[in-house]
């Protein structure tokens, strides 16, 4: 896989300029890309549209099924890696003390390219480290976050001029353990999406990739070995240019960082604070 394929929010160009039949030397010189990656793109558009030629006038449309053949494509390479592997996996296994060692030692001397998820959703599938304590590997600054909703309780809103239920969004930093709290009326996907616009704001800049735990606003199929993202959210992360990389299902240790703040905010900021409301709330907060 070519190490300087394109970010999510370059892909549109890159699909565009092929429909107008631009050379791929020209796409790959502008994008900055192997003529491999681009041919590579050129043959999942012509999947996309060879199955379903009604949508190519619909640039939106493409794009979607596009990321959904990409996202297929990465599947099926990681997995087939790892069962391709089962051996080898199941003999390292027995020499690493923990998730975070296997992973690094698949990377770093055998070759897999998937991601850190990827592994644990296969071996958490084939109980391997079934006993064994789980740690989440450190990142590198700027590499990741995690996010996700909780409920805490009413505040009087004073667009209703009633009390309703709040929530809270939280993001973590992996590296810094910095965070970004917003208190929000609803977990619906526009407020999903519009928090996370904000903590990027918050923080100067965009992670490469967001951890979200497997609520309906981020995820709308929790599963070991291929979660669906909301399509919204899907959108988001496109434009952004982020990768969403769902935790485990039924595996709280996995999102730890994230949890931790929003007990901080439901069990000792609410209950020591007075809010007039939720504007009012977010300037305490």
């Amino acid at each position: 896989m070519d190490k300087r394929e394109l970010a999510m929010y370059k892909l549109e160009d890159a699909v565009k300029a092929l429909l107008d039949n631009t050379p791929i030397k020209q796409i790959a010189r502008q994008q900055r890309v192997s003529k491999n990656t681009v041919k590579k793109y050129r043959n999942h558009l012509e999947d996309v549209l060879n199955e379903k030629p009604w949508i190519r006038g619909d640039i939106q449309e493409i794009m979607s099924e596009f990321r959904t053949v990409r996202k297929k494509e990465r599947f099926s390479e990681n997995h087939g890696w790892l069962e391709t592997n089962a051996d080898l996996i199941d003999e390292l296994s027995a020499e690493c003390e923990n998730y975070v060692r296997l992973f690094q030692v698949l990377q770093d001397e055998k070759g897999f390219a998937g991601s850190y998820s990827s592994l644990m959703r296969y071996v958490s599938k084939n109980n391997i480290f079934k006993d064994r304590p789980v740690f989440r590997i450190e990142s590198k600054p700027g590499e990741l976050a995690q996010v996700d909703f909780g409920s805490i309780g009413k505040i009087y809103d004073e667009l209703s001029e009633k009390e309703i239920k709040a929530y809270v969004f939280v993001m973590v930093l992996g590296y810094s353990r910095d965070a970004y709290y917003e208190i929000v009326r609803s977990q619906n996907i526009q407020t999903w999406c519009e928090c996370h616009v904000h903590a990027f704001e918050h923080f100067g800049g965009v992670v490469k990739i967001i951890i979200p735990d497997n609520l309906k606003s981020a995820i709308i199929k929790a599963a070991y070995c291929d979660p669906l993202p909301n399509r919204s959210f899907a959108d988001c992360a496109n434009h952004y240019g982020f990768q969403i990389d769902p935790c485990l299902p039924g595996v709280p240790e996995h999102k730890g960082k994230v949890e931790s703040g929003v007990k901080y905010v439901k069990n000792n900021f609410i209950p020591l604070r007075k809010f007039r409301n939720f504007s009012d709330a977010n300037r305490q907060l």
